[in-house]
C-alpha cells in the first residue's frame, strides 16, 4: 500500500493510497480529512479525472463547522493565535502549529479568503485544540473527580461534532477537543456532567441533581451551553 498527497484549491488535500484491497475508486471524507481509495495500477490522469468528476460533491462534503473565517490575530483555544504567511517559491503551501502559533502557508497567488486556504486553516486550528485539550482538560478532569470522590477509567480527547462529551457504562470518558474554547465554567459544567454518569447512566432527575449538588449552576451553565456548537471559533467570533 502507498499513499501520495494531491493538493485541489476548491477542497485542500486528498490523500490518495494506493492498496490491494480496492477494487474501484472510492473517496471518503472525514473531519479534515478526504481519502481517496484507488487500486494500485491506477494512473494519475485516471485519479485527476475522478477528482475533478466529483469536486462538487466533495465541496458539498465540506464539514460545516468550518463557518467562520480564520483571518490573522485570531485566538484559537487558550493558547494559540493564527497567522497567515507567504512561502517561499516552490514549496508547497501548508500549516504549522508551534507552541502559540497556528501558521497558515499560502503561495503567492493565494488570499486568505481561499476556500483551501481557510481549509489549511482550520486543520491547523483542530490540531491545535488537540494539543491544548490533550494538555489541560485530563488533568482538569482527574482533579475534579478527586475533588468529588468520584472514579472514571480512562479519559480520552476526540473531535466530536455533536456533544460535548460522553461517559460509557465502564467508566470510560471522552471529551470533546472543542471544549478548550470555551469559558472555564463551560468547560468545568461539561467535566462535571461526564463525571455525574459515573454513578448515574441516565438523565433522570437523580442524575441533575447530582449535577447540581457536585456544581449548583449547573441549571444555568446548561442553558448557556446550549447555543454554543462544537466547532472551531475563533476568539473575536466569539464576541
Amino acid at each position: 500500500m502507498s499513499a501520495s498527497i494531491v493538493v485541489v484549491p476548491e477542497v485542500g488535500k486528498i490523500t490518495v493510497v494506493k492498496s490491494k484491497a480496492s477494487r474501484s475508486l472510492r473517496l471518503s471524507v472525514k473531519p479534515n480529512n478526504i481519502r481517496l481509495s484507488v487500486p494500485p495500477w491506477t494512473s494519475q490522469r485516471t485519479i485527476q479525472q475522478f477528482i475533478a468528476s466529483n469536486i462538487d460533491w466533495l465541496k458539498r462534503q465540506q464539514p460545516t463547522q468550518q463557518t467562520a473565517l480564520l483571518r490573522s490575530g485570531d485566538k484559537i483555544g487558550k493558547l494559540h493565535t493564527v497567522l497567515f504567511k507567504k512561502v517561499t517559491a516552490n514549496k508547497m503551501p501548508d500549516v504549522r502549529v508551534t507552541n502559540s502559533q497556528i501558521i497558515v502557508g499560502l503561495d503567492s497567488n493565494e488570499t486568505n479568503d481561499n476556500p483551501a486556504v481557510q481549509n489549511r486553516a482550520h486543520r491547523g486550528a483542530v490540531r491545535a485544540l488537540r494539543k491544548e485539550a490533550a494538555q489541560i482538560l485530563p488533568l482538569r478532569l482527574r482533579l475534579t473527580a478527586e475533588r468529588h470522590g468520584l472514579v472514571f477509567k480512562s479519559v480520552a480527547i476526540k473531535q466530536l461534532t455533536g456533544r460535548w462529551g460522553s461517559c460509557d457504562n465502564q467508566k470510560n470518558i471522552v471529551l470533546n477537543l472543542y471544549l478548550i474554547q470555551l469559558p472555564w465554567e463551560l468547560i468545568d459544567y461539561v467535566i462535571v456532567h461526564e463525571l455525574a454518569h459515573t454513578k448515574h447512566m441516565n438523565h433522570s432527575a437523580a442524575f441533575w441533581d447530582f449535577c447540581c449538588e457536585l456544581l449548583p449552576a449547573s441549571k444555568d451553565l446548561r442553558r448557556r451551553l446550549k447555543n454554543i456548537p462544537p466547532a472551531v471559533t475563533p476568539q473575536n467570533a466569539r464576541a
